[in-house]
């Protein structure tokens, strides 16, 4: 009985630890992409108030 109850519990468990990591390395992604995002934004942000900064 226990084998059988094993049996039937461990695909949903298996199921279920697959789409936490799926969700997880999704918003890991996601929060890189932002991240990088910013991080693009602000070096050409930095870059041209910079060149601006030694124009004058």
């Amino acid at each position: 009985m226990l084998i059988i109850a094993l049996s039937l519990l461990l695909p949903l468990v298996a199921a279920a630890v697959l789409a936490w990591w799926f969700t997880e390395m999704e918003a890991r992604d996601q929060a890189r992409m932002r991240l990088d995002d910013y991080q693009i934004s602000r070096s050409a942000h930095g870059t041209l108030s910079g060149s601006a900064r030694h124009g004058q």
